[in-house]
């Protein structure tokens, strides 16, 4: 499952959380099901005041957000992928408003994430619309039938 791919998860600040090997097992999933083979990705789950300062370095937006994606663009077929940011606080606000867990709320951003690193693009939120969306939450029932 893992296809040669390295995933590098960590916590700042704060202690790393006990889920992070599971996060980590679910990446190699999504990346595998993506056909993504001998790659590098870092992923950093922080929280507001980092995320927000990052949003307003990067995008000019002041405030946080769930996730940030930094890769080449457009993005490279081999070698490191690039690296996500996760605001898990931010995961957390939103996933009552979606009626999902927090736990699905990750596994959505972490994808969402994911596919921006690899190219994929959305003009809008419009699940119904955007086909990144679509592809999306397909990869997140695929893994999910899969995984748990």
């Amino acid at each position: 499952m893992k296809s040669g791919n390295t995933v590098e998860i960590r916590a700042e600040p704060g202690d790393s959380p006990s889920w992070l090997a599971a996060l980590a097992t679910y990446i190699h999933a999504v990346l595998a099901l993506l056909g993504v083979e001998n790659r590098e990705l870092s992923v950093l789950i922080t929280d507001d005041p980092t995320m927000q300062d990052l949003n307003k370095r990067f995008r000019a937006i002041d405030e946080p957000t769930d996730v940030l994606s930094f890769g080449d663009d457009p993005p490279e077929e081999t070698g490191p992928m690039g690296d996500l940011v996760i605001d898990l606080a931010q995961v957390g606000r939103q996933a009552p408003l979606f009626h999902v867990t927090a736990e699905e709320e990750l596994r959505r951003v972490t994808v969402h994430g994911i596919l921006h690193l690899l190219g994929h693009r959305h003009q809008t939120d419009d699940l119904m619309a955007e086909p990144m969306l679509q592809l999306q939450e397909e990869l997140l029932q695929t893994v999910e039938e899969r995984l748990f």
